[in-house]
């Protein structure tokens, strides 16, 4: 007679763990045959809403709701540059432009003296000593990118004198004077190189800070898709340890029928009910993992730590393998790496100060050429008349000359200046070939870490066999004449598999998470992810940004655009239509709340036995 197997023989009800509470989970009962119990709903932390989220929509919210830049770097911590730190240094430009703005400068100055008689050409010489006096001056003068210094000004020696004890023809007197003067630098500080030097090292500071602010921009993107692809990877393990719970559960209420009809100790159960609490306690450890990572996830993105939704990730990871040509890597990487970019804009930063140095080295050596016409009468209408005539002109030309003897300061300071230059060339080169090095190193995890995914897939699908053929063994022990620890040593067998699976998902869920990260590194080290995303750096012009696609959003200084078609044709990684690619939706995803959650999983979760999130949700509507 043969024996009926223990889940032939018993009832398939059974409890679910839960980190919250234990209650029904609606497992659907334990079919005969190889196949594995699978949730009605897919895995969730908690049982909140979901909210499923693309990639693209985190990328564009981090964007769009942070004012600073976050970054994923064993924590989340805020970035130093932000946007606003272009337009700081932007007023710095302004400010050296100021340089060559005119000035206008005006005076006026009313007196009235009255001083001891004798006092004015000294003692014994009687003269009228009450006198009133106005002094009136108006200059507009600039400063020219040659050097040369105008000014154009009304500058009587005394403009107004008024001797009131005095009868004469020319009391009051009224002076005008008009001047017009020219200085030229021929040495020091003359011509153009020299004095705009000051506004393209301003300006050049501002293109480094928008590199800086860029690099930051693409660590802040380069964190969103790791902490994505990492909550996937979360979600990914929990789901494997929360499939394989209940038969734990099975194993050990099989174990204890089996105990009460004298046909195992107490050990055997003992030994199901440890693997069982083994298995609760990685659940806890997975529920905490995927509450961590969510937490970074809405960090990054700027979203509040609660909101009465369950992020959930849409976008299925990557499964193609790489194809990288190491070659090109390195050739666009020298192209577009912002420090690379920054680091040539120091170069030229330093060869302008060495430009100012070697000026200040030179002697002052100054042209002056001044033109003045004058005017005199009693009445102030008249005085300017006169001074229209340019009959009474005068005319000034000169050198002025001005040298520090020896020099040795601003000789220094070219010294030094020249070699700050030599030593940032030096330091610029080593750092290319250190990028060489760090690409090298990039591409090489990106090989390595895809063959460790398919190690891990390969793990993946013999351990899915191997529980399959486990349970059947377990679930069909022979007739009761042969070995009485045939099944003893099944159960023995059962459990490793079930240890070996979990093993096996969770590792395949982490190395194909660790793959997607160490592709987006790669973009990082580049420089071409925002191009990836179609984010561009906001310049202020507004003709040169292309228009949205599909939204736009900004930072300080920002203007960025999300495509669905997040790899070009010529990428390096592209996405297999295949295994999965990131969805194009018509409306933003950003505020989609659905109950209860439908979860997209890595092509990995579904092995023989475990029914996808599609058909899960089917049986679930039909029932």
């Amino acid at each position: 007679m043969r024996a009926q197997g223990p889940v032939e023989a018993y009832s398939h009800d059974r409890q679910r763990f839960d980190f919250e509470r234990q209650d029904s989970s609606g497992i659907q009962p334990l079919p005969s045959g190889n196949s594995l119990p699978t949730a009605q709903r897919p895995v969730q932390a908690t049982d909140l809403p979901a909210r499923p989220i693309l990639l693209r929509d985190a990328i564009a919210m981090a964007l769009s709701r942070s004012d600073v830049v976050r970054v994923l770097s064993g924590g989340v911590r805020i970035a130093p540059i932000t946007g606003y730190d272009t337009q700081i240094s932007e007023t710095t430009v302004t400010g050296e432009l100021g340089t060559f703005d005119p000035r206008f400068n005006a005076a006026f100055e009313g007196s009235r003296i009255d001083n001891p008689p004798s006092s004015f050409f000294g003692p014994g010489i009687s003269t009228n000593t009450l006198r009133r006096e106005v002094d009136v001056s108006a200059e507009i003068s600039r400063t020219w990118s040659t050097g040369t210094t105008t000014s154009f000004g009304y500058a009587p020696p005394l403009a107004y004198l008024y001797l009131p004890q005095v009868q004469s023809g020319l009391n009051p007197a009224y002076s005008a004077e008009f001047l017009l003067k020219v200085e030229q630098p021929l040495l020091r500080g003359a011509w153009k190189p020299i004095n705009l030097a000051p506004i393209h090292i301003a300006q050049t500071r501002v293109d480094q800070t928008r590199w800086e602010t860029q690099q930051s921009i693409q660590q802040q993107v380069r964190s969103v898709e790791e902490a994505y692809w990492q909550l996937n990877a979360a979600y990914v393990e929990l789901q494997a340890v929360q499939n394989v719970i209940p038969l734990a559960e099975e194993t050990v209420r099989i174990e204890k029928l089996r105990m009460q009809a004298e046909q195992s100790i107490y050990s055997d159960v003992a030994r199901v009910e440890v693997q069982l609490e083994q298995l609760r306690q990685r659940y806890l450890d997975a529920w905490l993992e995927a509450r961590r990572r969510e937490y970074q996830l809405r960090q990054l993105i700027g979203m509040d730590v609660r909101d009465g939704t369950e992020l959930l990730p849409a976008d299925a990871p990557q499964q193609s393998p790489p194809n990288v040509d190491f070659d090109d890597v390195v050739a666009v990487a020298m192209r577009d790496r912002p420090d690379l970019n920054q680091r040539r804009l120091g170069l030229q930063i330093r060869e302008q100060e060495l430009l100012l140095a070697e000026n200040r080295t030179r002697p002052q050596l100054n042209a002056i050429a001044a033109y003045r016409v004058s005017g005199l009468s009693d009445r102030l209408s008249r005085s300017f008349d006169q001074a229209g005539t340019f009959d009474y002109e005068d005319w000034t030309l000169g050198l002025s000359f001005a040298v520090p003897l020896r020099n040795r300061t601003a000789n220094s300071e070219f010294d030094a200046s020249n070699i700050r230059l030599m030593r940032d060339r030096a330091v610029l080169s080593a750092y290319e070939k250190q990028v060489v090095f760090d690409l090298a190193m990039v591409v090489s995890e990106v090989n390595s870490t895809w063959r460790q995914y398919e190690s891990a897939h390969r793990q993946l699908v013999m351990t899915a066999q191997w529980l399959r053929v486990a349970r059947v063994r377990y679930a069909n022990p022979p007739d009761a004449g042969e070995r009485q620890d045939w099944l003893l040593l099944a159960l023995r067998d059962y459990q490793s598999a079930i240890d070996a699976h979990v093993r096996a998902v969770t590792q395949a869920g982490r190395s194909l998470a660790q793959y997607n990260v160490v592709l987006a590194r790669l973009e990082e080290q580049q420089g071409v992810n925002l191009d990836r995303w179609k984010i561009r750096l906001d310049t202020g012009e507004g003709n040169d940004i292309s228009p949205p696609e599909i939204e736009q959003f900004s930072m300080p200084g920002y203007t960025s655009t999300a495509s669905g078609a997040i790899r070009q044709a010529d990428s390096i990684t592209p996405v297999s239509a295949v295994t999965g690619s990131l969805q194009i939706a018509t409306q933003p995803m950003t505020a989609v709340v659905t109950q209860p959650a439908v979860r997209q999983f890595p092509e990995f979760s579904f092995q023989p036995g475990y029914a996808t999130s599609s058909d899960t949700g089917r049986s679930s509507a039909n029932q």
